[in-house]
C-alpha cells in the first residue's frame, strides 16, 4: 500500500496483465535459453567426440589391414638356412677304434708297426692317439 496516496499497488487491474505477460515472456525466454543451451552442449559434445570417432576409425582401419595381410613366418626354419660346408683341410679326427683298425691293416700289409703304439692307443688319451696318427700318417 502506498502511504502517500493510500492506494494498494496490487489493486491496479493492469498489474495482473503485466504479471501474466511478464511471466509468459520469461517462460518463452527460458525455453529459448534451454534450447540454445542444449544446442551448444550438443555441438560441444559432437566436437569433442568427433575427434575420438576419427581415432577409432583409424584404429579399426589399421586392424583391418593387419587382419587382411599375410602372416609372416615365425623365425627361421631349416629351409631358410643353408648349412655351412666344412673346409677340405679339416677332417674329423679318427676315434681309437678306427686308428687301431688302420694300424692292424698296416701290420698285416707288412709295414712295421710297434706293439707299444697299439698299447698306447688303447691305454692313452687323445694326445697319444693324435701323435700316433701323425707318426704313421693315418687319415
Amino acid at each position: 500500500m502506498d502511504k502517500d496516496k493510500g492506494q494498494n499497488l496490487g489493486s491496479d487491474p493492469r498489474d495482473g496483465k503485466l504479471k501474466k505477460s511478464t511471466q509468459s515472456n520469461l517462460e518463452e525466454e527460458l525455453k529459448k535459453s534451454r534450447a540454445e543451451t542444449e544446442e551448444l552442449l550438443k555441438s560441444y559434445v559432437d566436437k569433442k567426440i568427433s575427434s575420438l570417432e576419427e581415432l577409432v576409425k583409424g584404429v579399426v582401419e589399421m586392424l583391418n589391414e593387419l587382419a587382411d595381410s599375410p602372416e609372416p613366418s615365425k623365425g627361421s626354419t631349416y629351409k631358410d638356412v643353408t648349412p655351412l660346408k666344412k673346409s677340405e683341410e679339416s677332417e674329423e679326427p679318427l676315434n681309437k677304434s678306427e686308428v687301431l683298425g688302420k694300424l692292424f691293416e698296416l701290420k698285416k700289409s707288412g709295414q712295421e708297426v710297434a706293439t707299444a703304439d697299439i698299447a698306447s692307443i688303447e691305454l692313452g688319451g687323445p694326445a697319444e692317439v693324435s701323435a700316433i696318427i701323425h707318426k704313421y700318417n693315418l687319415k
